[in-house]
């Protein structure tokens, strides 16, 4: 009995590292905070379903501009 009990753990706890691994590197690309979007997808991963869901969701985001996209946005406006 303690044997499934333990392995079952080890399963929740591998799942909660391994989806907390991807979601920081998708939410890199993805989002400003990606250490706070790992640590979310961890916590869901007690539910594996729910850890793989905000995965998805974290993929289907757009992805936010790079540096040379945001400076030259920035001086596309006329200067006064």
């Amino acid at each position: 009995m303690t044997t499934d009990v333990i392995m079952l753990c080890q399963f929740v706890a591998g799942c909660a590292l391994l989806i907390g691994i991807m979601c920081y590197r998708v939410a890199k690309k993805k989002t400003q905070s990606p250490i706070l979007s790992a640590l979310i997808g961890g916590i869901l991963s007690v539910c594996p379903l729910l850890g793989l869901l905000y995965l998805l969701v974290l993929i289907k985001r757009p992805d936010l501009p790079n540096l040379r996209q945001r400076l030259a946005s920035h001086q596309s406006f006329p200067s006064r």
